[in-house]
């Protein structure tokens, strides 16, 4: 069993010393770089902005002054984000929304990232995505091809639907992941899978759909 060259040489002992070695030298880099990123971001101050004038005028940190000292009538998000967007992004550099939010909220041309995170990317359409991508200056897509392309069927089924073969005809949709791939190339897989406490529940998606590709820690 200890037949493999690299274990030959190790023994219990000493693979548990690496592996603690390991699990710390992991958390210092990760302070490390959680400490190093929150040190350039202070470097980024929110503008001070106009305040004289009519109120609905106001801009950055004056307007965002005036709305934390409210109690009530608030100015509208999307206005906010139009007149105090960069003081905002100073303040809270992660913006998380949903593509519905982000074009009831943010203005055509008011605010710019540096990287656009878009997550269960085969569950999203192309034309959803634009508006988050328009805004970035990079683009990470994450997702899985094995999971369920985009498809309303479940929003049509709260709303009554039939019921019908034809509430699946979305279902072959083209996906943003589908289109990255296609139009980009770049892959990267992930095959590390982490949380599945008995390895069981993700052993047969691993033989029958990821050619045992995945990488399991169970009870992890």
């Amino acid at each position: 069993k200890r037949s493999a060259e690299a274990l030959q040489d190790n023994t219990g002992s000493s693979l548990e010393t690496r592996r603690k070695q390991f699990a710390e030298k992991d958390r210092s880099k990760i302070k490390d770089d959680r400490l190093r990123i929150k040190a350039k971001l202070l470097t980024k101050r929110p503008l001070p902005g106009f305040n004289f004038g009519k109120k609905k005028t106001w801009t950055e940190m004056a307007l965002l002054g005036n709305e934390i000292a409210k109690q009530k009538r608030f100015v509208p998000l999307r206005m906010l984000l139009a007149q105090a967007g960069n003081s905002i992004q100073a303040l809270k550099p992660c913006f998380m929304m949903s593509p519905l939010s982000l074009a009831k909220f943010m203005k055509a041309g008011s605010l710019s990232f540096d990287i656009l995170v878009i997550d269960e990317a085969s569950q999203m359409r192309p034309e959803d995505a634009l508006g988050a991508m328009l805004r970035s200056k990079q683009i990470v897509v994450v997702g899985d091809q094995k999971q369920l392309p985009p498809t309303d069927f479940f929003a049509r089924s709260g709303d009554g639907g039939s019921g019908d073969d034809d509430d699946f005809e979305d279902l072959d949709d083209e996906s943003i992941l589908e289109s990255c791939q296609k139009t980009f190339g770049q892959r990267r897989p992930l095959r590390w899978h982490y949380r599945s406490r008995c390895e069981s529940l993700i052993r047969f998606s691993n033989e029958q759909f990821y050619r045992r590709e995945l990488i399991t820690f169970p009870a992890s």
